[in-house]
């Protein structure tokens, strides 16, 4: 199995002469900081009656932060209680 995101790539491999999973972990060299972007939009939303104003911010994120772990986790079935703020 492979999973990516961004510059990162991870390779789960069964080994089952050991009864574990090894993981692999490639990372691309290439760094491009990109700026954040502010967007602003207007949306009508179902039980309103009228348009609202908000706003987002599109960021680079810091990858190596991210919990990897737990997601490999629980893609492999041992993380039941699943928040996304959680990773």
């Amino acid at each position: 199995m492979q999973l990516s995101i961004g510059n990162h790539f991870h390779k789960l491999t069964l080994d089952l002469s050991r009864d574990s999973v090894e993981l692999t972990r490639y990372q691309r060299g290439n760094k491009t900081a990109t700026p954040p972007i502010n967007y602003h939009y207007r949306v009508w939303p179902r039980y309103h009656n009228e348009y609202i104003s908000r706003k987002g911010k599109f960021q680079h994120v810091e990858l190596e932060m991210y919990k990897w772990n737990k997601l490999d986790n629980l893609i492999a079935g041992h993380i039941v209680d699943y928040r996304i703020d959680g990773i």
